[in-house]
């Protein structure tokens, strides 16, 4: 076990290709071998491509200390790949990572030596204390403010950390990776649990997650997630920014871990693949639930290998906004006349000058994706932007968010709110969020219909708030239509405010 104060990362080095070319992490994991390749160094990458290939490296680790030589050549078959094909998509200099079952084999050193040769780049062995430091950072990465205790529970180990508001506070990296224990009888996995809690006892820093939120990183939890959305019947299968409460975790997770193998196999939900090491896992995520005294459990979808391209950031960009900046990406690609993002938040504040505070941020990222929907059929454009911005692999976001900027999206395109398809969104939002959300779609609306999605166009218009009034000014030059559709969206969007139209002039 390695229980350790946090030390300085020195600050990378600027990155070496070109922002926009494709990065390729190889990380050589306990269990699997898998490729990521990414749209380049930036504030929020999106995988470009991720396969993976069972190998089992640290299948017979407990048993021998050494890894075996068919899972060895396994192994080493799907890194030469991944190395050529990273190579062959764009990323020049893939990074190839290594975990628990290469830095605890007896052959580990031998291993990699052969894996150098086959990809014909060095492999990096993360030593437990930097593998912790690294998922860490994946979190952080996606939520910047993060606030509780982290476990990524792999393979090979099981990595705790606690953050504090976006800072690693403590890390600890323990033996309890799911494939040591994963198919183990039911007294031999009460044994097992009674040595997980007796190690989780020794970090006594663990009891300050009191009140706090627990992040669960990691297949075998993520699939406990899933499990609970299918129960729940959940509009939205997105594992990132999903939210569970103790008691239900506690409460699944007890159930779970109860059943064996073959009664899993009539559980919906399960993936196959989970079967022998989701009751594990459950037992694992149970005993953290105690050691740390978390009130909510977090999930995130980032960890070690996101956590490993954000440390290569500068510090700058680390600082941005995780959704902003996607955002703001896709703005710059998809845009019909230019990014419009900056023009339209500042076009549609005047509506919430003197309201309640709060939202902005969520307003800003919904101005930077109004127009990322044109190319769509017009027919289905509302429900297509909609669906896209609820699935769009966002870091960080929360699901009543998604919710939130996809119905924004809906309304801003003329769609019905009443129809069948924005159910999902209303069920992700509360009553509150779904008539901001109405508001902010039926300002866009107005926005685009003056301007034709113009910034230039749009900035020499503006709203004003006349007591309980609302009036338009159009440009001069005459690039605004002065017309009965204009007319009738400022009533649609003063009726959607609460308030009364007012002039449109000229």
């Amino acid at each position: 076990m390695h229980d350790t104060e946090p030390t300085a990362a020195p600050e990378p080095p600027p990155a070496c290709v070109a922002p926009d070319a494709p990065v390729a992490v190889v990380d050589i994991g306990s269990n699997t071998v898998r490729l990521v390749v990414y749209d380049g160094y930036r504030r929020a990458p999106v995988a470009m491509f991720n396969e993976s290939a069972a190998c089992g490296l640290g299948g017979e680790l407990a048993r021998t200390g050494a890894i075996g030589e068919a899972a060895a050549g396994r192994a080493l078959r799907a890194i030469a790949r991944f190395g050529a094909l990273a190579r062959g998509m764009g990323a020049a200099e893939p990074a190839f990572i290594a975990t628990a079952a290469v830095r605890e084999a007896l052959n580990g050193a031998g291993f990699v030596r052969r894996a150098a040769e086959r990809c014909g780049a060095r492999i990096e062995v993360l030593s437990g204390d930097e593998e912790a430091r690294l998922s860490a950072l994946g979190v952080i990465s996606g939520l910047p403010a993060a606030d509780g205790i982290m476990g990524d529970l792999g393979g090979g180990s099981l990595e705790l950390v606690d953050i504090r508001r976006g800072r690693i506070a403590r890390q600890a990296t323990l033996p309890l990776g799911i494939m040591r224990h994963a198919g183990r009888g039911r007294a031999a996995r009460r044994a097992m649990l009674d040595e997980i809690r007796a190690a989780l006892a020794a970090l006594p820093w663990l009891g300050g997650g009191a009140g706090r939120a627990f992040y669960p990183v990691g297949g075998a939890w993520r699939a406990v997630a899933r499990l609970h959305m299918a129960r729940a019947d959940h509009p939205l299968h997105v594992i990132d920014g999903y939210r569970m409460s103790v008691r239900e975790t506690r409460d699944l997770a007890e159930v779970m871990g109860a059943l064996g193998p073959r009664s899993l196999e009539q559980v919906a939900g399960v993936p196959r693949r989970r079967r022998d090491s989701l009751p594990i896992a459950c037992d694992m995520l149970r005993a953290l639930l105690g050691a740390t005294g978390a009130k909510k459990i977090a999930f995130s979808a980032q960890g070690l290998r996101e956590g490993f391209l954000y440390d290569r950031l500068d510090a700058e960009t680390r600082r941005g906004d995780p959704v902003l900046a996607a955002a703001m990406t896709l703005a710059a690609r998809e845009s019909r006349f230019g990014p419009v993002g900056h023009t339209l938040f500042d076009w549609i504040e005047p509506l919430f000058r003197g309201r309640r505070k709060g939202g902005r941020r969520l307003r800003r990222i919904a101005c930077h994706l109004a127009d990322i929907g044109w190319r769509e059929h017009p027919d289905y454009r509302a429900v297509q932007t909609m669906n896209r911005i609820q699935r769009f692999p966002f870091m960080g976001l929360e699901h009543d968010q998604r919710g939130f900027l996809s119905y924004v999206a809906f309304v801003r395109h003329g769609g019905d709110p009443a129809a069948p398809e924005a159910q999902a969104a209303h069920r992700l939002m509360t009553q509150r969020q779904r008539h901001r959300a109405e508001l902010i779609g039926e300002a866009m609306r107005l926005a685009f219909r003056v301007s034709g999605g113009a910034p230039g166009v749009l900035a020499r218009a503006a709203l004003s708030l006349d007591g309980d009034r609302l009036t338009l000014a159009l440009p001069e030059d005459g690039s605004s239509p002065l017309d009965e559709p204009v007319s009738r969206q400022l009533e649609a969007l003063a009726a959607a405010a609460g308030m009364r139209p007012g002039r449109i002039v000229e």
